[in-house]
């Protein structure tokens, strides 16, 4: 059976909405499933943001070892661990850079795209002709998801979501009753695979720095059960990056099989659970993502067979 009909029968299955792109690199063969529709990329767009980093960096602009003070305002709540430490703290570009890619820490994310300029990263995005990508902050993204998208956060971020997310669970206010995360901080599959050929080219910045990038995704430390989760850690290298928010389980990357051509899978979902935000249960979200991480690991594992063996 073909790839893409064998993809279409996973996306059938899935209680929500699937979008893959996927593509082998030396024959160009290419399978889609709604690849360009318009997907909410979760953290995937610390991808488009690292590429920015890195063409700033080969043209002069930014150092990576030059150190950042990480101010209290800077911290975002979510993923990572520089919202725990304490402000002063002051650490490489680099570090930071390694931070948003290996752990998704969203407090070094958005410190890198203060660096390089929110609008410089979608500008970059344009002129790959990635015309339907956009990027947010991780701030705006939670925020919006607690109802405080219209507040400017940038003095007291962790005080105004812990205020919040206090009265959202003692019942004082609800989150807002419907978010439209298909809206904002959005890609297609199609784009998404676009971008990552560019980075493995060696186009997306110097070839150096792609290979930094990929160097980087290699590390990733996130989503085991996604890409990874029925390929033989023997027999392969994975170069990728997660997302996940509610409703949203996301995962993009660049196979390397030792016994075989490199390949790019991008793998994103929406819809995993209503759009009734304020009446879905934690429960049915981490049933959802659990259902969203499953449909990644069977078309992987169903494009590394078909690839590789």
């Amino acid at each position: 059976m073909a790839l893409e009909e064998q993809i279409k029968e996973i996306a059938e299955g899935l209680k929500g909405t699937f979008g893959v792109a996927v593509k082998h690199l030396k024959s160009g063969e290419e399978a889609t499933v709604n690849g360009d529709d318009l997907f909410q990329l979760a953290s995937v767009f610390k991808v488009p943001v690292i590429v920015t980093l890195y063409r700033q960096v080969d043209s002069g602009k930014i150092d990576l070892d030059e150190r950042v003070e990480m101010t209290e305002h800077a911290k975002v709540p979510g993923s990572g661990v520089l919202r725990e430490l304490t402000p002063g703290l002051e650490l490489t570009i680099k570090d930071y850079r390694t931070l948003m890619m290996m752990i998704s820490d969203n407090t070094a994310t958005d410190m890198i795209v203060d660096l390089v300029g929110k609008d410089d990263v979608n500008n970059t995005m344009l002129e790959f002709g990635l015309q339907r990508t956009k990027i947010s902050t991780c701030r705006e993204i939670l925020f919006e998801l607690v109802g405080l998208g219209d507040v400017d956060p940038k003095d007291r971020t962790m005080q105004l979501w812990g205020e919040t997310m206090r009265k959202i669970q003692e019942g004082i206010i609800s989150r807002p009753s419907r978010v439209k995360m298909d809206v904002v901080n959005v890609s297609t599959p199609r784009e998404m695979m676009s971008l990552l050929e560019k980075i493995y080219n060696g186009e997306a910045a110097s070839r150096t720095s792609c290979e930094e990038i990929i160097a980087l995704m290699k590390r990733c430390q996130t989503g085991e059960n996604r890409i990874w989760r029925h390929l033989p850690r023997d027999k392969v290298e994975v170069a990728h990056k997660t997302g996940t928010v509610m409703g949203v389980v996301n995962d993009v990357g660049i196979i390397f099989p030792k016994d075989g051509d490199p390949y790019i899978l991008c793998a994103f979902t929406k819809n995993l659970v209503g759009e009734d935000i304020e009446s879905t249960a934690s429960k049915e979200v981490a049933e959802a993502t659990s259902r969203g991480e499953e449909a990644i690991s069977r078309v992987s594992k169903t494009a590394y067979e078909y690839f590789i063996t």
